[in-house]
């Protein structure tokens, strides 16, 4: 073995020869990458958006390509009023959140279902029967997107990819270095828009999208006056069974949204 070894060593030096013209570039490609895996950790960790976020051009791309799929399934509103009104309000509320990084859209698709989503990157779409269940006050629209912008500015979609990455093994969840984030979000986010987030994230993006609609204007128990009109809805027996109640399968049960709202207000 050892005679080989003057052989590896010429081998050596005939590669840095002729290839040591990329090693700078590697040297500045993996200090960008090993710079936006410390930017990002200290993101999530701190909860406060850092100068070009790694992580909001991430949510960026894959809100693109989620905001196009939506899009491609459903149709728009074509109440152009509504539409507006959802644009004010969404990009009122937007202005206040914590990250500023993100593509804020804000739409309504023509839907008999009640629901509104929230996509990574910032899109935010109401349906419009749920809004015509918010009638004509702006307060309980604005609950209702301050809840879907909460979920965006909170990261809880990013979070709930990397709790279920760490359920698997921790060395699965590498976004930064291998672009794993792009196409870990994309197949979570379809999940999520089913199954929903954890009741104490649904919770807090109550408490912190009521605290988006004061700082713009609006009452802060707007979305809890709309809770209390969705928990006496009934289905509507034109629609497949369980479908018209489909916000109630991805979000908890309306009592204790209203109580955790109120508790909240009442001691502020």
């Amino acid at each position: 073995m050892s005679r080989f070894i003057p052989y590896l060593v010429i081998a050596l030096l005939i590669w840095i020869f002729f290839f040591s013209h990329t090693f700078r570039p590697l040297g500045r490609w993996l200090g960008r990458r090993s710079g936006e895996l410390r930017d990002a950790g200290r993101e999530i960790l701190d909860g406060d958006e850092v100068e070009n976020s790694p992580i909001a051009r991430y949510e960026n791309e894959v809100g693109k390509t989620m905001t196009a799929r939506v899009l491609s399934e459903h149709s728009l509103s074509a109440d152009m009023h509504l539409q507006d009104r959802v644009y004010r309000i969404g990009h009122e509320l937007a202005a206040q959140a914590g990250r500023q990084q993100l593509n804020y859209r804000f739409a309504v698709l023509e839907d008999p279902i009640p629901y509104a989503l929230s996509l990574p990157g910032g899109s935010v779409f109401v349906t419009s029967a749920l809004a015509r269940l918010c009638g004509a006050d702006d307060d309980r629209l604005a609950g209702v997107i301050g809840h879907e912008i909460a979920h965006i500015d909170q990261r809880h979609i990013l979070k709930s990819t990397a709790t279920r990455a760490a359920t698997h093994g921790i060395l699965r969840f590498v976004p930064l270095l291998r672009g794993g984030l792009v196409r870990s979000l994309s197949g979570r986010v379809e999940a999520l828009i089913e199954q929903g987030f954890s009741e104490e994230r649904e919770i807090e993006a109550d408490v912190e999208g009521s605290r988006l609609a004061k700082r713009s204007g609006y009452a802060p128990l707007g979305l809890c006056e709309f809770l209390k009109d969705l928990s006496d809805l009934r289905p509507d027996p034109e629609l497949p069974s369980g479908e018209y109640l489909k916000y109630f399968q991805s979000h908890p049960q309306p009592a204790r949204r209203i109580r955790a709202l109120e508790e909240k207000w009442r001691s502020s």
